[in-house]
């Protein structure tokens, strides 16, 4: 046998050995994750997804001819507010050591129709959307959260019945919003209604907008929301 001819074989054993530790090396991966990722809960702001959260200044609500909008320029957010409801910034934060609030906080909607219940202070009649931004320093759930969404993907392609039953165990869905990949989940389906939240991932933070379709408004709160969501702007 030639030299050429042999190093011809050599090069296809070697190309066909490499493909192999490519592949197996490839599917250990994927079996890896799979199972770690398989017991990921998504992340709501009751876990602390962020270590801070915007302040009080960041936000801002402004009146614009195209009407009223919310704009926090640190996260590059900008919504606008939908027509003929309210906005108002909401204290979240709390400094234990002094004992009093910080300025953290979020940006409630409310339709003009929208009323609470006083002792769960959850929406009872019409419709509304919670703006929150969690900046985390070390980037761990901004990461998290953005390997979540490419498992759930890559799951809906070479997974597709562990997909589903994911999907109807988690009740989650990845989404497009500003053209960025979110994860959509169920949080809440009791007797007060249907909360659905909305995470969108970025470098280090999070945004995150959340609704309840209370009963009896769900169509129209549903329809208000997912226009809503359509004209975020993410800068």
């Amino acid at each position: 046998m030639s030299n050429l001819a042999f190093s011809k074989i050599w090069i296809i054993v070697v190309l066909i050995t490499t493909l192999i530790v490519i592949i197996v090396g490839g599917i250990f991966w994927w079996q890896l994750n799979k199972v770690e990722l398989l017991t990921f809960s998504p992340i709501l702001p009751s876990s602390g997804f962020g270590t801070i959260y915007a302040s009080q200044e960041e936000f801002v609500i402004k009146e614009t001819p195209e009407g009223k909008i919310v704009e926090n320029k640190i996260a590059g957010l900008e919504v606008k507010v939908p027509q003929g409801w309210e906005a108002e910034k909401v204290n979240i934060g709390w400094d234990y050591l002094l004992g009093k609030p910080t300025d953290e906080c979020i940006v409630d909607l409310t339709s003009q129709d929208a009323e609470f219940d006083e002792k769960t202070h959850l929406l009872k009649k019409g419709c509304g959307i919670s703006i929150i931004v969690g900046y985390s320093e070390k980037n761990v759930k901004y990461k998290e959260l953005s390997r979540y969404i490419r498992f759930v993907k890559l799951l809906s392609i070479f997974e597709p019945q562990t997909f589903k039953e994911l999907q109807e165990k988690e009740k989650i869905e990845v989404v497009k919003v500003a053209n960025r990949s979110a994860l959509k989940v169920v949080i809440s389906e009791n007797q007060a209604g249907k909360g659905i939240a909305i995470e969108i991932p970025l470098k280090n933070k999070i945004l995150y907008f959340d609704t309840l379709f209370v009963p009896g408004h769900e169509e129209r709160c549903s329809q208000e929301f997912n226009k809503f969501l359509e004209e975020v702007l993410i800068k």
